[in-house]
């Protein structure tokens, strides 16, 4: 990483991205959404998974896994309750 938080910053750096992302569901936080942070395409001249992230891009990034998430436990809901009722 090209651009890691030093010292106090970090504290309120990763308190701005929990701030920003904590509504997002505690699985987006995974494998899956590390790969894609580091394998984004370069963007004005440098590849922005090798960058620390701002609160906004790590929000962009992850919005789709946490809508993903969201779909398949409300499926998985469902699922249940049909069957509950047979």
């Amino acid at each position: 990483m090209t651009n890691p938080p030093g010292g106090d910053s970090a504290a309120a750096r990763c308190a701005a991205i929990f701030e920003v992302c904590g509504e997002l569901a505690a699985g987006v936080w995974n494998r899956s959404a590390r790969m894609a942070w580091v394998r984004q395409p370069p963007r004005n001249d440098y590849y922005a998974g090798a960058r620390w992230p701002s609160p906004s891009e790590l929000y962009t990034l992850l919005v789709p896994f946490d809508t993903a998430l969201r779909r398949d436990a409300e499926g998985c809901r469902k699922l249940m309750k049909s069957l509950k009722n047979h």
